[in-house]
């Protein structure tokens, strides 16, 4: 059983988170939830259908009450019971209905400083067997309305401290769970023993901080055996954890000298290729050079044409027809 205090400016969206209220584009803060489990949650008392009506009729029942002029002034206590993991199935709603009951009783005021009362069934978990699970809880909220015998015209006032003294809460565990043995109800409301079998009271942050950090849901009163236990696979799963990283580096290590390995080569490789085409276009170039030394030397080797004629420039180098002969005295 966790209690909590609530000023005036923040009570209206504690109602909303509470009736499961939001926008269709809102999700909730709290990631256990789920959203279509939302309409298994059940209402065991009713001030409205909205948080804005809700709120509404608290306002209203503030007004007959006399509330000191202070900007810290709590308005509101809220009320978070979980129902206990030994708890028959078949009796956890009318463990729930007992523990409205318990507060009725205990409220000077009774049931009417109470404007809140719901059942979650909608926040899912995991247990510490890794087993997922539903964590049904009560959340009621009220106004802390006690006695007034100090100002004319008032039957009550708004007073937390007398409502939330050490002296009053440290009974209040033991008180429920005498309440609920009376009914006829089963389920351990708070444990006994002492030592490691020794129940410890925790919180519903301390245990919603204790999953966060084990990644175990505790789904029964927790003694000091449990919590030793729980530290203890903690540390072992965290030694297995510190190993995997090592494990883990030492792949990453080792990777990387691979990875090292392959850039030098690559690098090697790419000058070889470099030096390679080089010499391929040497070998192109003299390949060429010769080619061209085979092509001249072939025109050399070639024998040369003589002129069948001779080598004067009419008919070889002697006249055919008498070189002292003239033209005319041939006509003659």
């Amino acid at each position: 059983m966790d209690l909590k205090k609530y000023q005036e400016a923040a009570i209206f969206k504690v109602i909303a988170h509470d009736i499961r209220e939001r926008k269709p584009d809102q999700s909730f803060s709290n990631p256990n939830i789920r959203p279509e489990l939302s309409r298994n949650n059940t209402t065991l008392l009713s001030r409205g259908s909205t948080a804005k009506e809700i709120n509404a009729y608290r306002k209203t029942l503030e007004k007959d009450v006399f509330a000191y002029n202070r900007k810290n002034l709590v308005h509101a206590i809220e009320v978070v019971i979980q129902c206990p993991a030994d708890c028959p199935k078949d009796q956890e709603e009318a463990f729930f209905r007992e523990c409205y009951n318990f507060w009725c009783k205990r409220l000077p005021m009774g049931e009417r400083c109470i404007f809140l009362a719901e059942i979650h069934k909608d926040e899912i978990v995991k247990n510490r067997f890794g087993e997922r699970i539903s964590r049904d809880h009560l959340h009621l909220m009220f106004s802390p309305c006690v006695e007034d015998t100090k100002h004319p015209g008032y039957q009550y006032k708004l007073c937390a401290d007398a409502l939330t003294r050490k002296s009053i809460l440290k009974k209040l565990h033991q008180e429920l769970q005498e309440h609920t043995r009376q009914a006829g109800l089963t389920g351990t409301v708070v444990g006994t023993g002492s030592g490691r079998g020794q129940t410890i009271k925790l919180s519903i942050e301390q245990l919603k901080e204790l999953t966060r950090i084990t990644g175990v849901a505790l789904d029964k009163p927790l003694t000091f055996h449990d919590l030793t236990d729980l530290i203890s696979r903690n540390k072992e799963q965290s030694k297995q954890l510190e190993d995997l990283f090592k494990d883990l580096r030492e792949k990453d290590n080792r990777i990387n000298e691979i990875l090292k390995d392959h850039f030098e080569v690559t690098a090697k490789y790419s000058d070889l290729m470099k030096v390679s085409q080089e010499q391929t276009d040497k070998i192109k170039t003299l390949q060429k050079e010769l080619d061209d030394h085979k092509k001249e030397i072939q025109k050399l080797k070639e024998p040369k044409i003589q002129d069948p004629w001779g080598t004067g420039s009419v008919w070889g180098s002697e006249n055919p027809w008498h070189t002292n002969c003239d033209h005319n005295d041939h006509e003659r």
